[in-house]
């Protein structure tokens, strides 16, 4: 997905996630709740297959391109037996979990 508010292992891109400080702030404003996906297996949005990719040195295979929806899934698994996969994952989410909203939240008039 692009842009991407994790840009490579360990690194998320501040921008973006104050456009989502921004966004969360106004749903609460309309009492309104987000569900976040934070990770999944499809192609056009990273994924797993980016967390391999970025440690294994090979591209995200696009199964759409190559029709071989079999290598890609087994490729988007390997994501549980990668262990600096699963670590930077991991980071991305504590990143999530303790952020503090940079926007204050006004009440809607």
């Amino acid at each position: 997905m692009t842009p991407a508010v994790v840009l490579r292992p360990n690194h998320i891109d501040e921008t973006l996630w104050q456009g989502l400080d921004f966004l969360l702030a106004e749903m609460a404003k309309r009492d309104m709740k987000a569900v976040l996906y934070l990770n999944n297996f499809w192609q056009w949005s990273g994924g797993m297959s980016q967390y391999v990719a970025w440690f294994n040195g090979k591209p995200v295979m696009d199964p759409d391109v190559t029709g071989n929806w079999n290598e890609f899934m087994d490729n988007s698994a390997a994501f549980y037996r990668e262990p600096k996969a699963q670590s930077a994952f991991r980071f991305a989410v504590k990143q999530l979990v303790t952020r503090k909203n940079s926007v204050k939240s006004l009440p809607m008039t």
